[in-house]
């Protein structure tokens, strides 16, 4: 029977749509995670590395954190079925988000956000720090350790919801230590008195890594005897990008997720690869994501390096904190 040319076109035609319905199905049935992030950090680095390092086959979307944007941006993808947002990095950004999760029926893990206020704010947020209580309590400890004297504390002004608090904690601990608390919004406004800096037994650095870079560089270049600290929020390549070799002096406190994970990068690089794990144990599993984000208590799961990750009652991860010397691979 001879085949006429309109019926092998059908059949093509059929081919070619029944391959479209199987790929659009195997889309459309893939897990669907936003990336919430800052230009000039590891955070978007670190997702793309994990994804392929855990060979997930997910659906993606990239948003670069603009307050202006967020909200009709977040809407758009909520509508196109996105639940889980890795992200933002840091406080501020994160309560700007709390009430649009709740608008638009999202759930975040953020890699690194440390304030508690935050996570009063939304029982629809988690975060892989740890809370800023613990990590001042911490960091007090250690500078006692350390002996410290004269201590000079410089702020970053722009995430003020973490460095308010994170200053104040250190503050009153350390009052009879702390000769002077300084704010800047670059590091290249930093105004310290020479008299004073000479008088510095030591600086602490509640600031992002381009501030704490120019900012230490510019004491040092002043004081060559000064001490440097300062919390994980100085972690990220731009820390090294910005500070020379004058960075090796400097003791970062920072939270660890098992004895030889910061040879894994910064705290956010490390927080993003777990909040990917955690991420795809959420959606694998049939958990309702209202019960589990409402009772993070309940809530762990097994990280890389192969460590048990729990969470407290407030939605923060259990975690140990170490001084350590920063990342100077990136």
């Amino acid at each position: 029977m001879r085949i006429q040319k309109w019926q092998i076109h059908f059949l093509l035609l059929a081919i070619c749509s029944a391959m479209l319905f199987v790929y659009l199905l195997g889309r459309d049935s893939r897990e669907q995670v936003v990336l919430l992030y800052d230009l000039g950090t590891t955070m978007e680095n670190s997702f793309e590395e994990a994804i392929r390092r855990y060979s997930l086959i997910w659906d993606t979307r990239k948003v670069v954190f603009s307050e202006s944007t967020l909200e009709s941006e977040l809407e758009s993808l909520s509508r196109q079925g996105f639940r889980i947002i890795i992200g933002p990095r840091n406080s501020c950004q994160a309560m700007v988000l709390a009430p649009l999760l709740e608008k638009f029926g999202l759930f975040a893990i953020a890699p690194a956000v440390t304030s508690p206020e935050v996570l009063r704010a939304s029982n629809r947020i988690i975060s892989l720090g740890v809370s800023d209580d613990y990590q001042v309590e911490n960091i007090v400890e250690e500078l006692i350790r350390e002996e410290i004297g004269p201590l000079i504390i410089v702020k970053d002004v722009v995430n003020s919801i973490y460095t308010d608090y994170v200053v104040e904690g250190l503050v009153n601990a350390l009052s009879e230590t702390v000769i002077g608390v300084f704010e800047i919004e670059s590091g290249f406004d930093l105004e310290i008195d020479a008299e004073l800096l000479h008088r510095a037994d030591a600086v602490f650095f509640v600031a992002n890594p381009r501030q704490t870079a120019i900012s230490l560089r510019r004491i040092a270049s002043i004081s060559r005897d000064i001490r440097f600290f300062a919390s994980d929020y100085s972690e990220g390549p731009e820390l090294s990008m910005f500070g020379g070799k004058e960075i090796e002096a400097l003791i970062i406190y920072t939270f660890v997720y098992a004895e030889n994970d910061i040879k894994q990068g910064d705290s956010l690089h490390r927080g993003v690869l777990n909040a990917i794990i955690l991420a795809d144990k959420l959606l694998s599993s049939e958990r309702d994501l209202n019960q589990v984000f409402a009772e993070p208590g309940t809530l762990e799961f097994i990280g890389f390096e192969n460590t048990v990750i729990k969470f407290n009652a407030e939605g923060f991860a259990e975690l140990d904190m170490k001084g350590v010397k920063p990342n100077l691979s990136h």
